[in-house]
C-alpha cells in the first residue's frame, strides 16, 4: 500500500507498506510527474520501513516512469529514504550516480519527522 502524505508542492512524500503493485505505484508517478512540471526543483520523501514487496508490473512501470524522465533527473533537489534494510542506503548511494544534482540521504524509522523536515528543506 502506498500513502501519498501531505507536504508542500514541491515534495512528493510517500509511504509505502506491504505489497506494491502497478496501479499504486502509477498514483505515485503520476505525482512525480506533475510536481516535476509544476516546479523547476522537486525533492522526496519515501518511507520504505514498512515496504514488503512490490510486483512486477510496479517495478516495470518506474522502470518506464524513470527511463521517460531521464532529461528531469536534473530537478530533483533532495532525496530523503527512510528504510531498515540494508539494500536499500546501497541502492540509495547507487542511484546517487544516476541524480548527480540531487542531494539524498537515508534515514532510519526513528528519524522520520526529521527526514520529512530534511526533504522539505526546513
Amino acid at each position: 500500500m502506498i500513502e501519498i502524505l501531505q507536504s508542500p508542492d514541491h515534495v512528493v512524500a510517500i509511504r509505502v507498506s506491504g505489497e506494491v503493485d502497478k496501479q499504486e505505484w502509477e498514483n505515485v508517478t503520476a505525482a512525480v510527474g506533475e510536481a516535476l512540471e509544476e516546479h523547476e526543483q522537486v525533492s522526496m520523501y519515501i518511507n520504505l520501513a514498512d515496504l514488503d514487496s512490490m510486483t512486477a508490473g510496479a517495478v516495470l512501470e518506474d522502470t518506464k516512469f524513470s527511463l521517460k524522465n531521464l532529461g528531469n533527473l536534473d530537478q530533483f533537489a533532495r532525496i530523503a529514504v527512510v528504510a531498515t534494510a540494508d539494500w536499500v542506503e546501497k541502492a540509495t548511494t547507487a542511484g546517487e550516480k544516476l541524480l548527480p544534482g540531487a542531494e539524498t540521504k537515508v534515514f532510519s524509522p526513528s528519524e522520520d519527522e526529521a527526514a520529512l523536515a530534511w526533504a522539505t528543506g526546513s
